[in-house]
């Protein structure tokens, strides 16, 4: 079967948003083939290809153009994950953003009392839901553009479960305009580098 080489390549770049030399290094080759397989003048060897689909989370037959369906499935939880676990909660009125009237357990009091509050101590998904939350009162039509757009970013980024460790992390390179995909993609990068995570034997 012949493969569409310029095709492959629209989808390799797709996915790859790093300079050629990071994507030769995750994909342990060199920069010249990353160029080749890039501008469709090479198809990815059977190795390639799996490394590509190990590497950025996406189907062989995805990649070759074999099928529409992008991901493969995994266990991983990503930011999409954890987002959409606070949208369906919020959808059920449990939470805020949607939750308009709450009351105390006495009916008496507008404020929510502490035995009925949370705390979400992971800064990252703090940033997270603060934009949620004021993406959500900008309108239906400008909400459902956001969230469409955060979900596909986020979907490609493994959740770092917090820790002392990852708020150290954090604490060095946040930003303060808070926490956009491309940040989280690049602080998932350092948290690999410095904590060894995700790193797999070859």
């Amino acid at each position: 079967m012949a493969y569409d080489k310029k095709a492959i390549a629209e989808r390799l770049k797709e996915i790859m948003n790093d300079s050629q030399d990071t994507i030769a290094s995750k994909l342990n080759m060199t920069q010249g083939n990353v160029s080749k397989l890039l501008s469709g003048t090479q198809l990815p060897t059977t190795d390639t290809l799996y490394r590509i689909s190990e590497v950025y989370g996406v189907s062989t037959d995805w990649i070759l153009g074999l099928s529409e369906k992008k991901h493969i499935a995994t266990s991983e939880v990503t930011y999409a994950d954890v987002l959409k676990e606070f949208i369906s909660l919020a959808s059920k009125g449990i939470i805020w953003p949607y939750l308009n009237n709450a009351i105390t357990v006495t009916g008496k009091d507008l404020e929510l009392p502490e035995v009925t509050g949370f705390a979400v101590t992971d800064e990252i998904i703090q940033s997270i839901l603060y934009d949620w939350k004021r993406s959500v009162s900008t309108g239906s039509d400008i909400y459902e553009i956001w969230l469409d757009k955060r979900l596909k970013e986020y979907s490609e980024i493994p959740y770092i479960p917090w820790s002392d460790k990852v708020k150290e992390l954090y604490d060095e390179v946040k930003s303060p305009y808070g926490v956009s995909a491309d940040f989280l993609k690049q602080f998932y990068e350092y948290y690999e580098k410095e904590t060894g995570h995700g790193k797999k034997s070859e």
